[in-house]
């Protein structure tokens, strides 16, 4: 599985997940094994999780399973 199938897992199934996701992304994945560029980083830094819960997750995964 590669990193964006298991961020795209956490996310769906795993509440605390995406509570710490919301605050610091670089660290949330840090903390579940996941690690990326300097350049990746930065893009994550750069976006707005200011969207409910669903509406994040049809973004990431539009033709997967919803939280």
């Amino acid at each position: 599985m590669n990193y964006r199938d298991q961020i795209i897992e956490l996310w769906t199934e795993d509440a605390a997940f995406r509570s710490s996701f919301r605050q610091n992304p670089v660290q949330a994945l840090s903390n579940a094994g996941i690690v990326l560029s300097k350049e990746e980083q930065a893009a994550l830094q750069e976006l707005d999780f200011g969207a409910s819960d669903m509406e994040l997750s049809q973004r990431i995964n539009p033709l997967g399973k919803n939280c």
